[in-house]
């Protein structure tokens, strides 16, 4: 985004210590434009969840796509998943975390507009949560998502990280 355009181009930064330079490499275009979503990482494989597709709140999506990145750059392509359950969202979080029993990517958060409301006054803030199970995905379950409890608040605009075997962070973002 840069602040009148919404791109959906890819690349990735690696940094090269032996050099001390910066690496950038083309990969797949996004299926579609999209700021102010989140991404996450479980194994070999980033996923992307919400955002919005134009410049304002009323282009949010329900989006979750995934990218296998043990592929070469001309074998990658996005894989468009299932979302999650519940409404459309800008400025959530997406952070990837063991359940006790798996690895799994949470959903949550994040802000829509009231398509009756314009403006601020329509803003709804979310405090929902959504785990993706990878695992179930892969193997065909019809449980590929849960609704967990929501937040103790709605977070938005922020960066969730996991620490440790069982927690999340919240870092930054807006209430």
């Amino acid at each position: 985004q840069t602040g009148e355009l919404v791109y959906s181009e890819v690349f990735r930064l690696e940094w090269n210590p032996k050099t001390k330079t910066l690496i950038q490499t083309d990969l797949p275009s996004l299926p579609s434009r999209c700021t102010v979503g989140a991404a996450a990482l479980v194994g070999d494989f980033v996923y992307v969840a919400g955002g919005q597709s134009g410049m304002e709140l009323n282009t949010a999506m329900a989006n979750f796509w995934r990218m296998d990145l043990s592929k070469s750059v001309m074998e990658a392509r996005w894989e468009k998943l299932p979302p999650w359950p519940g409404p459309m969202r800008a400025y959530n979080q997406l952070v990837a975390q063991h359940n006790g029993r798996e690895m799994c990517l949470y959903v949550f958060g994040g802000r829509r507009q009231d398509p009756k409301v314009e403006g601020i006054k329509g803003i709804i803030a979310m405090d929902d949560v959504y785990e993706f199970s990878p695992g179930r995905h892969k193997g065909g379950g019809t449980e590929t998502w849960r609704k967990r409890k929501a937040s103790p608040k709605p977070i938005m605009a922020g960066t969730a990280v996991s620490v440790g075997q069982s927690h999340v962070f919240v870092l930054g973002g807006a209430d």
